[in-house]
């Protein structure tokens, strides 16, 4: 029985390894010439002699019709055609071609065949002005290299127009008409081919084909009307896809699992989409190509990273550019305009979108749920929603220094998006708000231009952002808050209906100009806010209150807020006003500040605490910190000749290494400061007479002698006693010896 079974096993085994070797040859072979047919032999003799050529030389010219295959046994000749018709039955070759070298193939119509012309292991021919029509595949090179294939027509190929296979090398197939062929071409395993200046129309499946071959050029060539791609590379890499013209294809570019290819200064038109990178290609750079009227210009999407996008011309497309879950790739330099989208994101992260143009569009720049991207220097103009638009949780990513002007609704909108970071771009001139949160938290806004938009920041729903930092100027509300616990610091407000507008709690608003508005702050049903170390000048209406209360200053001697409109004065010099001042019936600054306030981020940290803060009624510039020798504070300080200034500063405490003691210079001249302070900081308070002057503050350690002395004791005296201890117990022990039982 046992040997049944292992009989059994053996030939399933043997069965399985044929079945192997069949598939193998099937896949790895070329097809098998048929020996009946016409031969140009070796010696130059043509079988059978009845055969309608004439031999002229070197030269084999048809003179008539023929209906067979031609085998070319001979190198170094010329078939011409004469315009005659070689035809066949679908199984042989028209002309086939194997080992020989040198030949020309010309002036034939070719039809009928399986392969209207084959060249196998076969280099250096020209198959030049020849019609290949209705055959399964017009011109098939095996292992063939540095032939031109050129000027011919191909129509009608039921597979493949003209294909290139195993190891094709250096072939050239330029200024050919391939018109509703399956696959007009195909090149696989081949490389460094030019495909060129070829008219290619109406294929059924795909233009161009390149399937795992790497180095090959498709240069100049119309493609028009193919059903699916115009040029599709799949597993190949290092190709150059340059200056074609792709119009009408259902899909223009494909790349699948493809890179470090270069598609550039391609015309791009009227497709589903221009150029389709897919399926983990990567490393390919897509540049200087006219894209237009496609649904999505270049599409993104199967994890393709560390592509480059840059320089492109996008127009009337949809999408520009959708990426879709893909990380790390480059959008930059692209001019985008008259469509919805200039560039999306979905699922996306760590991308750079950077310097590019886009006009006349629903959306700049849509990012759905995409994460960690940077959005840098793009400049976005009179679009019809939003310039920038993060929707649907995209967390984590940096909007920085972008120019977003004239959009229809917002510059900025976020829509339930977290952690976020806008910083330096300028937004203005813009229908609705410049920078619009929609339950989003935790955001930064920062060191930004926002002028002449409906409102320069809005937020509904929105808590524990920061806005510090930025210019907001004659906009209709500088600053507009529905929610709570946000930061609102260091702005500037300026000729704003309302400077800030708050609608909730928790909000501390400081170190903020807010000057020359209608209304400097409005609160309305807010509570548990704190306003202080603000600076109120010249607003038309300081404070407007509706069912509101808010804390108005700080502990001292921090302090309040400067107003304007203050009278009061200040006897103990210590840059707080003797008496608050007066708000509503509810509400008083206790205790204001005498001088306008000059808030600095000098130790670059985010706490508010850390600032440093400059009381002065002289002009205060040039602010900087000194590392070099020591830690020096430096700043100048400018007023009428002759008059009195002074100065109340604020050092946080660590931020200069300094414990004890204060050096003040005014212009190289030490003066005495007052000293204050409270848990977090130290407050110098000094005075001098004006002009431009150059204030230098420097901390160092005091050394007290007696302080290190007493120090040095506490060190040294617990040792004498140990050793002194020691010392008796020596002395005790010789003089009084222990006892025993006999003693």
């Amino acid at each position: 029985m046992r040997n049944l079974k292992e009989k059994r096993f053996s030939a399933i085994l043997i069965w399985l390894l044929l079945i192997t070797c069949v598939t193998s040859l099937t896949f790895s072979i070329p097809p098998a010439a048929s020996q009946s047919g016409i031969h140009i032999v070796a010696d130059g003799s043509i079988t059978p002699s009845t055969a309608p050529i004439l031999r002229d030389g070197d030269t084999y010219i048809f003179t008539g019709d023929i209906f067979e295959g031609i085998f070319v046994e001979s190198s170094n000749i010329i078939v011409d055609g004469k315009g005659h018709t070689l035809q066949g039955s679908k199984s042989e070759n028209g002309f086939y071609l194997e080992g020989v070298n040198n030949v020309t193939v010309r002036n034939t119509v070719i039809k009928n065949f399986d392969s209207g012309i084959y060249l196998l292991d076969s280099s250096s021919n020209t198959i030049h002005e020849n019609d290949i029509v209705d055959n399964d595949h017009a011109v098939t090179l095996y292992g063939s290299s540095h032939n031109s294939i050129h000027q011919n027509n191909v129509t009608n190929s039921y597979l493949r127009g003209i294909e290139l296979y195993s190891s094709s090398d250096f072939n050239t197939v330029a200024e050919n008409t391939l018109t509703h062929n399956f696959r007009s071409m195909f090149i696989s395993g081949s490389t460094c081919n030019i495909i060129s200046d070829n008219d290619v129309r109406g294929s059924d499946y795909d233009g161009i084909c390149i399937y795992w071959a790497p180095n090959n050029t498709i240069s100049g060539n119309t493609i028009t009307k193919c059903n699916y791609d115009s040029i599709c590379l799949y597993w190949s890499t290092n190709n150059t896809i340059r200056a074609n013209k792709l119009i009408d294809n259902y899909h223009n570019i494909g790349l699948y699992s493809s890179c470090s290819n270069n598609i550039l200064e391609n015309d791009i038109t009227n497709s589903s989409c221009g150029v389709d990178v897919y399926d983990s290609s990567e490393f390919n750079v897509i540049s200087e190509n006219n894209i237009t009227h496609n649904d999505i210009g270049v599409h993104l999407y199967g994890s393709s990273k560390f592509n480059n996008i840059t320089g492109n011309e996008m127009s009337d497309n949809n999408d520009g550019v959708h990426v879709y879950r893909c990380s790390n790739n480059i959008l930059s330099a692209n001019n985008i305009t008259n469509g919805v989208h200039g560039i999306r994101l979905y699922g996306s992260s760590g991308n750079l979108i950077s310097e590019n143009y886009m006009a006349n569009i629903e959306y700049g720049i849509h990012l759905s749920s995409s994460n960690n991207n940077t959005l840098s220097n793009n400049n976005i103009d009179n679009v019809n929603y939003a310039g920038i638009y993060l929707f649907d949780a995209s967390d984590f990513n940096t909007i920085s220094r972008n120019n977003i002007t004239d959009s229809e609704y917002d510059g900025v909108y976020l829509y339930w998006s977290a952690n976020n970071t806008i910083l330096e771009n300028n937004i203005e001139k813009n229908a609705y708000d410049s920078i619009y949160f929609y339950w989003s938290n935790n955001n930064t806004i920062s060191g930004n231009n926002l002028t002449e938009n409906f409102r320069g920041v809005f937020f509904w729903a929105s808590s524990g952002n920061v806005i510090s930092e930025n210019s907001h100027v004659n906009n209709y509300d500088g600053i507009c808050v529905h929610g709570a616990d946000n930061i609102i610091s260091f702005n500037n407000l300026t000729n704003n209906d309302y400077g800030i507008a708050l609608h909730g709690s928790g909000t501390v608003i400081f170190g903020n100009n807010i000057v020359g508005n209608e209304y400097g702050v409005s609160l309305y049903d807010s509570a548990i806010n704190v306003i202080s170390h603000n600076n109120f000048l010249s607003n038309t209406h300081q404070v407007r209150l509706s069912h509101s209360s808010t804390t108005w200053n700080d502990e001292y001697p921090l302090g309040g807020n400067y107003w304007s409109n203050y009278n009061g004065t200040d006897k103990d010099d210590d840059g707080i006003g003797d008496v608050p001042f007066y708000i509503s019936e509810d509400d008083q600054d206790n205790y204001p500040l005498i001088a306008p306030v000059y808030s600095f981020d000098g130790a670059s940290q985010e706490s508010i605490g850390q600032f440093v803060g400059v009381i002065s009624n002289s002009t205060i510039s040039d602010f900087e910190i000194d590392r070099s020798d020591g830690d020096v504070m430096r700043f100048t300080v400018t007023g009428p000749d002759s008059s009195s200034g002074f100065c109340r500063v604020r050092v946080p405490r660590g931020f200069l290494t300094v414990s004890t003691f204060w050096t003040v210079k005014v212009n190289g001249q030490t003066v005495t400061p007052t000293v204050m302070e409270d848990n977090e900081a130290i407050y110098l308070w000094f005075t001098y007479s004006h002009s431009t002057k150059t204030v230098e503050i420097k901390g160092s350690e005091t050394t007290d002698t007696n302080t290190d002395n007493a120090s040095a004791w506490a060190l040294i005296l617990p040792t004498l006693i140990v050793f002194a201890g020691i010392i008796f117990a020596i002395i005790y022990r010789q003089n009084y010896p222990k006892k025993g039982k006999n003693n």
